[in-house]
């Protein structure tokens, strides 16, 4: 027999184990299991592919969930703007974008024209210290 729980929790728990024979002699041995979260959270970026310039303003919020803590709040930690040239050059437009951020919200005021990408940096941190890091982005096209 054992005194284990059904379910164990995230850290260390100490366990008795408890053996009897046929004589009723019994003998225990204590031992620790160690359960560890090693899963980083999910995040997600919750914005379409495409947007057209007349969308500007327009916020997407970003979400995280944690297999064992559940929701998360994320955090966009960066931005980028910048048009790719049918040749393969990229053309920075940070100058041309007007795009904020604050915890889990990028705002985009200025969507820089048509062929601009934008893209944005979205973290989330688990109470593990798991963390997981995902790019979100979208394209400007014609309306």
């Amino acid at each position: 027999g054992n005194d284990a729980p059904s379910l164990f929790p995230l850290g260390s728990t100490e366990v008795t184990l408890t053996d009897v024979d046929d004589d009723g002699n019994t003998s225990s041995d204590v031992k620790n299991v160690l359960v560890e979260d090693t899963t980083p959270p999910a995040v997600f970026c919750n914005s379409p592919a495409t947007i057209t310039p007349p969308d500007a303003t327009i916020s997407f919020t970003a979400t995280a969930e944690d297999v064992c803590e559940g929701p998360l709040t994320p955090v966009i930690v960066d931005y980028g703007c910048f048009k790719v040239t049918n040749k393969g050059k990229i053309i920075d437009k940070t100058e041309s974008c007007i795009v904020s951020f604050a915890g889990e919200t990028v705002t985009i005021a200025d969507s820089g024209g048509v062929g601009t990408r934008i893209t944005w940096t979205t973290e989330a941190t688990d109470g593990s210290g798991n963390v997981t890091s995902v790019e979100c982005a979208v394209d400007v096209v014609r309306p």
